[in-house]
């Protein structure tokens, strides 16, 4: 246990990462404002016991960032200071859902977070929200002149990003002399009044320096270095207006600022509040005393964070080792069980497990299971997360970790090698799961990747996806697996409000028959939240796979971007299977899996797996110094 608190700034290590001190870390993430004393403040009232290291999303000048991304990055930043939980988390405002988003993606990796903190974040309204996402392609001029007007008034939204304007003009210390307020709305109108549309952004900046409406971190800042500060505030802007938090199993606190300002604080029961959003996990809120009768004084404010996040850390503390003690440490995610018998089979015979592709089920494989004959046992993987409680895995290793006792149980009980088939997504995870199995000497009876684009290839996976791209996508997707139109405008999708299009994509998959009537919006949120996780999901093999492997491409396909041509697929998997051979399957990327095309990709399957079954037969006949092992 650390004896002493001490803060890392972005960039410093925490500590080795064999020291035992990480136990005590908490990693602070900072947000819109990122003030130099931001995790200062804070930590300097949590207690001895706490090592905090704040860290920055800082957003990429290569692309419009997602929030998704931004925890990514942040996430490996921790993991190279701390490679495994449990972990603390917290952030101020738009940094507190960051640490939420890396969360979800840790719970994701199945490693443990032992405390949450989300301070000070209302999340913004449906019009909030909207503006925000009008306001990202405005020129640098307009958009100064639209942040400072956002922030003044009395009856200015109370948002995260508002809060975080509010925050640039907390002075360093603590004191009264040193809190500067934010300019009235009247100041505002009387400097910029039409300038947006008439003036160039220096002689914009240029007003806003000489009548003090610049926070004082901004007022120094040359024209060229404000600039830059506006693309970062615009590139946060872009991120939280496309982002959806899905619920997490582990209990989320917010510390809600309270006050004798009943404006101050955000209506815990808004339809578009936290509460709402994250109405299946476990949200614990947590009043902070603010004393001041508008935006509260940063050092007060801090105190009463500090002290009310070290109570928290320390009751998660307890909670930890209390559920140790019972034998309930372990996360809802931990006990998933992926497998669903599909075809009992008969004895003797090689199980075939199957693992379907990007937000699917194992009821993918059924016609499959119909076409082969009775006596394959047949298995399949059910990725977590459809049920729209557990997180799904956010890495191909997680899931082939989670996997991989349950196919070396079948194995084992069938005291036979298995057949691996995975589809589209599902290839990445039976390659992965092919190549853990080789490194622990039991290789796979048989590989085969069905329509999968090769690992660390430039293709559809692995992208920057936000919301609206992630349902734009899934339409698609369902329209070409069902041959149903869900009825769906792209440029409609996506200027739609979010409670919108959640409405649209509910109501197009009840038409197209793909779900029940008696059904609601949130039924979707499994689908639609694995499915966006695994197109945002990287893979590069860490090990090369040595045995035989078959890509199965499909023959037809409308989409020319998802057309996988043979060449260049086979290419990209020879770099981690060397043997990879290449089958065209007729159908598309879903019929294929479907009568009739499922009945040519059964048949062909059969024969193929027989033939390398007959050829390592006859070579294991020819060797010169061949041998038998009995079975353990």
């Amino acid at each position: 246990m650390s004896s002493s608190l001490s803060i890392a700034g972005d960039g410093a290590a925490v500590a080795a990462p064999e020291d035992r001190s990480h136990a005590c870390s908490v990693f602070w993430i900072a947000g819109y404002a990122r003030l130099p004393d931001g995790a200062r403040r804070g930590a300097e009232h949590l207690g001895a016991d706490w090592r905090v290291c704040e860290l920055d999303g800082e957003p990429s000048h290569d692309a419009p960032p997602t929030v998704e991304r931004l925890a990514e990055r942040l996430l490996e930043q921790i993991v190279a200071r701390q490679p495994h939980g449990p972990y603390r988390l917290s952030g101020w405002s738009s940094g507190g859902v960051l640490a939420y988003e890396i969360a979800v993606q840790l719970t994701g990796r199945d490693e443990a977070v032992e405390f949450l903190g989300i301070i000070d974040a209302p999340w913004p309204a449906a019009e909030a929200a909207a503006r925000l996402a009008r306001g990202v392609d405005a020129a640098p001029g307009a958009r100064l002149v639209e942040l400072i007007r956002s922030g003044c008034g009395a009856d200015r939204p109370r948002d995260m990003r508002s809060a975080e304007w509010s925050r640039l003009f907390d002075g360093e210390g603590d004191g009264p002399a040193t809190r500067r307020c934010a300019p009235d709305a009247c100041d505002v109108h009387n400097v910029l009044a039409g300038a947006s549309a008439t003036l160039g952004f220096d002689e914009i900046a240029s007003r806003c320096r000489e009548a003090g409406l610049l926070p004082p971190a901004l007022r120094d800042l040359t024209d060229p270095q404000l600039l830059q500060w506006l693309d970062r505030w615009a590139a946060l802007d872009h991120a939280l207006a496309r982002y959806e938090p899905f619920p997490l199993s582990l209990p989320v606190h917010v510390f809600e600022l309270r006050g004798p300002d009943a404006g101050f604080a955000a209506p815990r029961d808004r339809a578009d509040g936290w509460a709402a959003r994250l109405q299946q996990g476990e949200i614990r809120f947590v009043d902070v005393p603010a004393q001041a009768r508008h935006a509260p004084k940063a050092g007060d404010v801090a105190q009463a964070i500090g002290r009310a996040i070290a109570r928290a850390l320390q009751d998660a503390r307890r909670a930890v080792a209390d559920g140790a003690h019972d034998g309930r440490r372990r996360s809802p995610e931990a006990d998933y069980h992926p497998h669903m018998p599909i075809q009992r089979g008969t004895s003797g015979r090689a199980p075939v497990v199957l693992i379907p592709g990007a937000g699917d089920n194992v009821a993918t494989f059924v016609p499959f299971a119909s076409a082969v004959e009775p006596g394959w046992p047949i298995h399949g993987l059910q990725p977590r997360g459809l049920d729209g409680v557990l997180a799904p895995h956010a890495s191909v290793e997680a899931a082939a970790r989670a996997y991989l006792p349950v196919v070396e149980r079948l194995a084992a009980d069938a005291r036979e090698p298995v057949h691996l088939i995975g589809h589209s997504f599902g290839g990445w995870v039976a390659m992965e799961i092919a190549c853990r199995l080789q490194a622990s000497g039991r290789p796979p009876a048989s590989l085969t990747v069905v329509d999968t684009e090769a690992p660390a290839s430039d293709g559809r996976l692995g992208r920057s996806y936000t919301f609206e791209s992630v349902a734009w996508n899934l339409v698609c997707a369902l329209e070409a697996a069902t041959g149903r139109s869900l009825g769906i405008e792209r440029d409609a999708l996506f200027d739609a409000p979010r409670s919108g299009q959640w409405a649209m994509l509910h109501r197009g998959m009840v038409d197209a028959r793909i779900i029940r009537r008696g059904s609601g919006p949130r039924d979707l949120q499994g689908i639609v939240r694995t499915y966006g996780t695994a197109l945002r999901t990287a893979y590069r093999p860490a090990a090369v796979y040595t045995g035989r492997a078959t890509l199965v491409l499909a023959a037809d396909c409308d989409d020319a971007g998802r057309r996988l041509a043979s060449a260049d697929a086979l290419s990209g998997w020879r770099r981690f299977a060397p043997r990879t051979t290449v089958w065209r399957c007729p159908g598309n990327h879903y019929t294929m899996l479907r009568p009739p095309h499922v009945g040519r990709f059964a048949q062909w399957w059969q024969r193929a797996v027989r033939a390398e079954a007959e050829a390592d037969t006859v070579a294991a006949s020819a060797a010169p110094h061949a041998f038998s092992v009995g079975p353990d």
